[in-house]
């Protein structure tokens, strides 16, 4: 479980891990608890007439908050995951066959799925292509993307300049 990802629907303008203040992962904490906690749901209308697959949701949602707080509410904790995802993601880097380095802005894209996501393609050396998805890129601002022909990857780069409709295909 990304600790960022449990937050992220309560403070959604932020897009990178080092990016979150100390003061803006506890209010994304706290909204979370308010929205979730059991005793503020009993108030609400509607809240007696839940099923128990939403109450189950919730108190799922609720755990993942408070293991993401866990984590995120200590700065040494916080440093120590921040670090293992950094070095995890050069390991990752390293054992590929990168080839080269794309922001998304330079990319050819596509509208998919009736507008709710973009395609993003560039061409291969050998004639292949590399495509992501945007919604990928949402997830993490950078992917690894092996060519669709050979075995060369390379990395992606989505710095939030990428809807620009200059490129589309």
């Amino acid at each position: 479980m990304d600790p960022y990802a449990a937050l992220s629907e309560w403070l959604p303008g932020l897009k990178q891990d080092s990016e979150w203040s100390a003061e803006e992962l506890r209010a994304a904490y706290r909204a979370a608890l308010l929205a979730l906690h059991p005793d503020k749901q009993a108030g609400r209308s509607g809240a007696l007439a839940e099923d128990a697959d939403d109450k189950a949701h919730r108190q799922e949602r609720w755990e993942a908050v408070q293991a993401a707080w866990a984590v995120l509410g200590s700065p040494s904790a916080r440093a120590a995951h921040d670090a293992a995802t950094e070095a995890g993601v050069r390991e990752m880097a390293a054992l590929a066959r990168l080839s080269d380095e794309i922001n998304v802005a330079d990319m050819a894209f596509e509208v998919r799925d009736a507008g709710a996501d973009l395609l993003y393609s560039a061409d291969c050396r050998c004639g292949g292509a590399y495509t992501v998805l945007q919604s990928v890129l949402d997830d993490a601002p950078l992917a690894l993307v092996r060519c669709s022909s050979c075995s060369l990857t390379v990395r992606i780069r989505d710095d939030g300049s990428g809807d620009d409709d200059s490129s589309q295909t």
